[in-house]
């Protein structure tokens, strides 16, 4: 694509760069929802499906298919959708920028993984006393993140 396409939806605004697909529902609109449209730029896409969501379909799983490249807005609104729409929360708050993940050790223990993907330094608010497991140090309040910097933690119990 040589111009960003917009994508218009309730949740859902912004534009798509790189690449974006036409849509088309099969199984009626009875299961599946549309989310976002294309608007109004070249033609093709005008007014056709970006992005829809099969939701509640078994009472577990909800689908959602997306044809665009979303802007970072976009893309963090349709992510915040998600999480909602699925009761799955963050560990923690983060800042735009910051990737956590969590895992589970054979223990049982919460393991949690910050990455910072921003080329600037970046906080972030610890809701507990923490061990930072690659300096080795136990930290409370407040982490600082360095540009691309990754932090290991677990909760500090003692």
């Amino acid at each position: 694509m040589e111009t960003p396409v917009p994508v218009v939806g309730k949740s859902v605004n912004g534009e798509s760069h790189l690449w974006a697909e036409r849509l088309r529902i099969l199984d009626s609109t009875q299961f599946t929802q549309i989310v976002a449209r294309y608007g109004k730029q070249n033609g093709w896409l005008d007014d056709q499906i970006a992005i829809t969501v099969n939701p509640k379909r078994n009472a577990t799983a909800f689908v959602y298919y997306v044809g665009a490249y979303l802007d970072e807005a976009a893309q963090s609104a349709l992510m915040d959708l998600v999480l909602t729409a699925s009761d799955i929360r963050a560990p923690m708050q983060v800042p735009q920028g910051v990737e956590i993940c969590q895992r589970v050790s054979p223990a049982g223990e919460k393991i949690y993984i910050l990455i910072n993907h921003r080329n600037e330094p970046q906080k972030v608010t610890l809701p507990w006393k923490a061990h930072e497991h690659l300096s080795d140090i136990t930290c409370q309040g407040e982490l600082a993140l360095p540009t691309y910097g990754v932090a290991i933690l677990t909760r500090d119990l003692g």
